[in-house]
């Protein structure tokens, strides 16, 4: 039986050369009228116009497009001022999160941004292979009109789950063979939190990647969400990361996990972390990834990732290009880590079906919507997908003679990744997403490294093995995500101040077993405000 995947890759651009099945009836460009459509970019350095796919879409589409630029550092700053004086592209690029939707209600309060055309059967493969399928896709409307277009995520998936959400299952990443040399590895790489702190001890003292007295690290991290690393993910609810709105729902009514005894155990896990000293001294003020190029280089026995996958595919890589090890050396030395909280579940993070959305401008005229929502189309087809991330079909990729995609790319021998031809620029078309009928589709099977690493597999295996003992399975809460309200969109989910008040607890001078009173005197102060969200959430249910 055929299953339907999500398959990852971003959104700007017309990921759209589809050859083939599934094909809308655009017309060609002798039919079309020129336009220009104006979006933004984020990798300013690549030109475009070296791609042949990219050319051939203009062609086709009689279109000329104009680069907005953005950078990462600059790029919401750049949004605002956008939307604000009036210059907004025709498409904007936006790294959409929960705490975004009183903007985006905002924005479309002010007549901003324009709605997509309310029939969109002229675009089938968008509709039907993907807007259909996604969860995200209602949830942003506004009145009944569509004024985005989501950006479909790439993750492992749940088995047996279908596509309404995808999960991660895993955020700590360790060096299981370090565990078997330290006598301390566990079956299956499930610890409690104890037995973490006591096998990084040991990585510390028994310094079994050989870095000489004082050098080994017994765990590490990315910066990004640091108290939560500790409190949101790996011991209370997924929901205080930013993945989430900070309220979950218990006894059917809605509370704010700011106030919930699990996040003080939370806060009290991470000071016993911090207290055993096996966490990074430097970890505090680290910028980036410096907690994981410490894993990378082999000071580091553990280290926290936001994106288990990309996190042990990375590993692994490092542990073949850096430290010479095989494929099967390197899915031995490096693997997920599951802990186990004092009630035996076990902790997986829900994502929802998106990553990013597209809005636009309520100057673009219909003529460059309907253009748009062409190359969407297209783009929403199998062939299209993989034309515009790897060249035309019979030149970059082609269907093997199991109907799977076959990349015909040259191999890059170390990284196991492959190595773009001059005429295949990847980056113009990094801000799309769609989905396809082919199970095979999914981009990880044509991600040499990550289908000989075993990446998704260890996930996805242990998903479906421990099904019963993971916290929260059930598929996330989507009301309070996408909720507006006069002080929901005023207060939001307060995890700044929760951040701050987390890492003042931590690594202050409060007393261990003052934390509970400690955070429950700071709760009191916030709770009029908190009560007010409060009180809206519950008043919909």
């Amino acid at each position: 039986m055929r299953r339907f995947f999500l398959v990852s890759i971003g959104l700007v651009l017309l990921n759209a050369v589809a050859f083939g099945a599934g094909q809308s009836d655009s017309g060609s460009a002798q039919e079309l009228a020129p336009v220009t459509i104006a979006y933004n970019i984020y990798n300013t350095s690549l030109d475009y116009e070296k791609d042949d796919v990219y050319r051939w879409i203009k062609e086709k589409y009689n279109v000329e497009f104009k680069h907005y630029q953005a950078s990462g550092a600059d790029w919401q700053e750049k949004l605002q001022i956008w939307v604000a004086s009036g210059d907004m592209p025709d498409v904007m690029n936006w790294d959409f999160k929960y705490h975004h939707m009183p903007q985006y209600n905002e924005w479309v309060r002010l007549g901003a941004l324009r709605p997509l055309p309310d029939d969109l059967s002229k675009y089938p493969n968008l509709k039907d292979g993907v807007l259909d399928k996604m969860i995200t896709d209602e949830l942003l409307m506004i009145d009944g009109k569509r004024y985005s277009l989501p950006h479909v995520r790439s993750y492992a998936y749940l088995p047996g789950e279908g596509l309404e959400y995808i999960w991660e299952g895993a955020h700590i990443v360790y060096r299981r063979d370090w565990a078997k040399q330290v006598g301390l590895y566990k079956e299956n790489d499930i610890y409690t939190w104890d037995e973490f702190i006591e096998l990084c001890k040991a990585f510390i003292d028994q310094d079994p990647g050989n870095n000489g007295p004082g050098r080994t690290i017994g765990y590490t991290m990315h910066s990004f969400g640091f108290s939560q690393g500790f409190t949101g993910v790996l011991y209370t609810y997924p929901d205080y990361m930013g993945y989430g709105p900070g309220y979950v729902k218990k006894g059917g009514k809605y509370v704010w996990v700011g106030n919930q005894p699990e996040l003080i155990e939370g806060i009290k896990a991470f000071r016993r972390i911090v207290d055993a000293g096996v966490l990074w001294s430097d970890q505090p003020i680290a910028k980036g990834a410096e907690g994981l190029d410490r894993f990378y280089a082999g000071e580091s026995g553990a280290m926290l990732s936001y994106n288990s996958t990309g996190g042990i595919r990375n590993a692994r890589q490092k542990m073949i290009k850096l430290h010479g090890l095989s494929i099967e050396e390197a899915r031995d030395a490096v693997a997920p880590m599951h802990i186990e909280r004092a009630d035996g579940s076990l902790f997986a993070l829900p994502l929802d079906d998106y990553w990013s959305i597209a809005v636009f401008s309520a100057k673009m005229s219909d003529e460059k919507m309907d253009r748009w929502l062409q190359l969407q189309d297209w783009n929403s087809t199998t062939e299209g997908f993989f034309s515009a991330r790897y060249g035309f079909k019979g030149e970059g990729w082609e269907y093997d003679s199991n109907g799977d995609i076959k990349v015909l790319w040259d191999l890059d021998p170390e990284t196991k990744k492959f190595i773009a031809p001059d005429n295949v620029v990847n980056g113009w078309n990094q801000f799309w997403a769609n989905t396809h009928e082919d199970g095979y589709v999914r981009l990880p099977k044509t991600d040499v490294a990550m289908r000989e690493l075993k990446v998704f597999e260890d996930i996805e295996a242990f998903l479906g093995q421990y099904k019963g003992r993971i916290t929260g399975y059930t598929k996330p809460d989507p009301y309070p995500k996408f909720f507006s309200g006069e002080n929901f969109n005023k207060y939001g989910n307060f995890a700044g101040e929760v951040h701050e008040k987390i890492v003042e607890i931590v690594y202050g001078n409060t007393p261990y077993d003052r934390i509970g009173d400690v955070c429950n005197e700071w709760v009191e102060t916030k709770m009029p405000q908190v009560q007010s969200v409060l009180d809206e959430l519950n008043s919909g249910i």
